[in-house]
C-alpha cells in the first residue's frame, strides 16, 4: 500500500507505524518524495495488523503557514525486475560484443542491467563487462548492451556464459535480480 501527501499544499513528513512492545515501530517513512516537499511511503501490509499513518508539518523555512492536508492511500503492484538474453551474442572484430537483453519490470520504473560475459579458452577465462539503462522499463523492454572485451584476449565464436544483474527503481522502492545464462557467441556485422 502507498500512502502520500503529494496533493497537500505544505511541507510534510509521513510515517507508518504499528504498535510494538516498546511503543511504536516505524514500518515506513518519507520526507521530500519525488522532488517535492510532500511525502510518499510504500508499505507491505499484513492482514490483522493495525497501522497508523502519522503526518506532521515541517517548518524548515520560517514560521508555520496553515495549509490543507490531503492524505491518499492506494494499492500498489509490487515492483519486480528480471532480465534475460535473447539470441546469440554478437562479436565484433574490434573485441567489442553486443548482448541483446529483455528487461522486465512489473510496473513502470527506471531500470538497468549489468552484463558480464565469460568464455573459457583452454585454461584461461576471458571476462567482459557492460551496462545499459532505461527510464521507462515495462513488461518487455529491449536493451542492447555493449560489452567491452577482456584485455587478456579476444572472445571467439562458440559457447559462453552471461551473468545479468538487473536493478529497478520506482519512487522509493528498489528491487534487484540476478540471472546466469549459457549463450553462443557469433560474429556479426
Amino acid at each position: 500500500m502507498a500512502f502520500d501527501t503529494l496533493l497537500s499544499d505544505y511541507d510534510t513528513a509521513l510515517a507508518v507505524v504499528v504498535p510494538s512492545e516498546y511503543g511504536w515501530a516505524v514500518v515506513g517513512c518519507s520526507l521530500d518524495a519525488l522532488g517535492t516537499v510532500q511525502s510518499r511511503a510504500e508499505v507491505a501490509l499484513t492482514a490483522g495488523t493495525t497501522y497508523w499513518v502519522v503526518v506532521t508539518a515541517q517548518y524548515r523555512f520560517g514560521d508555520p503557514v496553515p495549509g490543507t492536508l490531503v492524505l491518499r492511500a492506494e494499492e500498489v503492484v509490487p515492483l519486480e525486475v528480471s532480465a534475460h538474453v535473447v539470441g546469440p551474442v554478437t562479436l565484433q572484430r574490434n573485441g567489442l560484443s553486443y548482448v541483446d537483453v529483455v528487461l522486465s519490470c512489473s510496473r513502470p520504473a527506471s531500470a538497468g542491467v549489468q552484463v558480464r560475459l565469460l568464455q573459457r579458452q583452454g585454461e584461461q577465462v576471458l571476462v567482459g563487462d557492460g551496462s545499459a539503462s532505461t527510464w521507462d522499463c515495462g513488461p518487455q523492454t529491449a536493451l542492447r548492451v555493449l560489452v567491452f572485451g577482456d584485455p587478456a584476449g579476444t572472445f571467439r565464436p562458440g559457447p559462453a556464459q552471461v551473468q545479468l544483474s538487473a536493478v529497478a527503481d520506482s519512487l522509493e522502492v528498489r528491487r534487484t535480480s540476478s540471472h546466469q545464462q549459457d549463450v553462443r557467441l557469433r560474429y556479426g556485422g
